[in-house]
């Protein structure tokens, strides 16, 4: 393997390549970098190993030593994002390399001639301001958007919004609430008032005050959303979600809460959370998971994979031994199109698939399994096995 000077930081690198603000000198180094894998460590053959499990794990093993053999020192966040974005990339690549070599692909058909690829979803938003007035976020430019009593509202880059309360020497106006809506096929970000920063997935949408002037900080989300909230020890964060209420005073933590979702959940990375529901109660500790069903049931599940629960705000699937109905549900919210499955297809799915990329490249990942076919139809994808 070549050596390189370490003249940039390659986790760095990796996370100015996935925020778009990466320079043309950056750019080629890190391309040389990620080019420059040990073939002893990602070779594809079947040779070496027993299984296609067993390739996946080598692979993944050598992609996480060349990481942190070069990468220097990270926040646990970096590291975590640099890990998925990094190795699903790769096994998007090779796994279709090994597929090719190895296997006979399936076809994927276009039903009607002229069709086009289903494109992936983006930086989409809506926001409701108090008085019902409502602003297409993606259609706006940067910069002060408008303003809801001593707060502004500025668009800092074409995904994320945030709130910016100065201070004032007059009363300070009643509550006002906006909301946030994010469409199927749609992602965006969001900084309130208080500083906490909220992460919305397709399909999800979030109702708060444009300051936090109470006893607490409520907010009310649907779908799913992914907190980094701001510390504040007088004034408890507290977030409503289906038949639930999770308070905190400082913390990271997922909620996913779609209504076609046979378990809504709430997952801790940092810090503690507290989960209500119908006069029962449970506290999390980092690393657990709340499942709460339809009928009101709660448990608790730990050792859960934290890089995998919040792939989607680092434009990850993460299949995590789902079945072909969990799978296509997300798929559909996020390339905004309705999937009809025909057949039985069994199976259980692992592994990251990248989401930034059209939807014919995420069935070329699937169909390495050789169970499934598809087609699509105008806005509509069939899978059958």
């Amino acid at each position: 393997m070549e050596e390189y000077p370490d003249k940039y930081d390659i986790n760095e690198l990796a996370e100015k390549l996935a925020q778009g603000t990466i320079s043309k000198e950056e750019s080629a180094y890190f391309e040389r970098w990620y080019a420059d894998f040990n073939d002893e460590e990602v070779r594809v053959g079947r040779g070496r190993h027993r299984s296609e499990e067993a390739l996946r794990t080598s692979m993944l093993s050598g992609i996480y030593r060349e990481i942190n053999g070069r990468g220097g020192r990270q926040s646990h966040r970096s590291s975590l994002y640099t890990l998925v974005k990094v190795a699903a990339a790769v096994l998007l690549f090779i796994g279709a390399a090994y597929f090719f070599l190895y296997r006979k692909a399936p076809t994927a058909r276009l039903a009607q001639s002229g069709v086009r690829d289903i494109a992936p979803g983006g930086n989409k938003a809506v926001l409701t301001l108090a008085n019902g007035a409502t602003i297409i976020l993606n259609d706006v430019h940067k910069g002060q958007v408008t303003s809801q009593g001593n707060s502004k509202i500025i668009k800092v880059n074409n995904g994320l919004v945030a709130y910016h309360t100065a201070a004032s020497g007059s009363k300070a106006p009643g509550v006002a609430y906006n909301m946030l809506t994010v469409p199927r096929g749609g992602q965006f970000k969001l900084v309130l008032a208080d500083g906490t920063r909220v992460w919305l997935n397709s399909a999800s949408s979030i109702r708060y005050p444009t300051a936090f002037t109470g006893a607490d900080r409520t907010v009310r989300i649907t779908g799913e959303a992914y907190f980094e909230v701001a510390k504040n020890s007088l004034q408890p964060f507290r977030v409503l979600a289906d038949r639930m209420t999770v308070s905190v005073l400082g913390t990271h933590f997922n909620i996913m809460a779609y209504p076609d979702e046979p378990a809504a959940k709430v997952t801790l990375l940092e810090g503690a959370v507290n989960v209500k529901s119908k006069g029962n109660n449970v506290r999390l500790k980092p690393g657990e998971q709340l499942l709460l069903d339809p009928r009101g049931g709660m448990r608790t599940v730990d050792g859960i994979n934290l890089q995998g629960v919040i792939s989607w705000t680092h434009d990850q699937f993460w299949l995590n031994g789902g079945d072909i109905h969990t799978i296509m549900r997300e798929i559909s919210r996020w390339y905004n199109v309705d999937v009809v499955i025909k057949g039985n297809i069994p199976e259980h799915f692992e592994g990251y698939i990248p989401r930034d990329v059209n939807v014919s490249k995420i069935f070329e990942v699937l169909q390495q399994t050789n169970l499934l076919d598809y087609t699509i139809q105008n806005n509509k994808i069939i899978v059958s096995p």
